[in-house]
């Protein structure tokens, strides 16, 4: 479905770099390893314990400069999860998605 609206996901496998027309992406490398067991206590938690998880984290430079992390609303048990792009000044000033000129 998402193929037909012109939206196939593009697939990155971590610790390669993402190529676009060949030319590889820079960016920031994360000093995080991402072993199995790190994914596995992040695959374990619940909503609740993964957000504290992300409101204290520090593995990439973002953490920097947030006031607070936007996870979004809506159904906890939905079959679909949809991620957008990183928020802006307002969101990150309310931690509420799509608010200001974008809401």
């Amino acid at each position: 479905m998402l193929e037909e609206m012109g939206l196939a996901p593009v697939w990155h496998l971590r610790g390669a770099p993402a190529v676009v027309d060949e030319e590889p992406v820079t960016g920031h490398q994360s000093t995080v390893t991402d072993s199995g067991d790190r994914r596995g206590e992040i695959m374990s938690l619940d909503w609740d314990r993964l957000k504290a998880r992300v409101a204290s984290c520090t593995d990439c430079p973002l953490h920097a400069t947030r006031k607070k992390t936007v996870f979004g609303v809506g159904d906890e048990a939905a079959d679909w999860l949809l991620v957008g792009e990183g928020p802006g000044a307002d969101e990150d000033a309310q931690g509420e998605p799509f608010v200001g000129q974008a809401g």
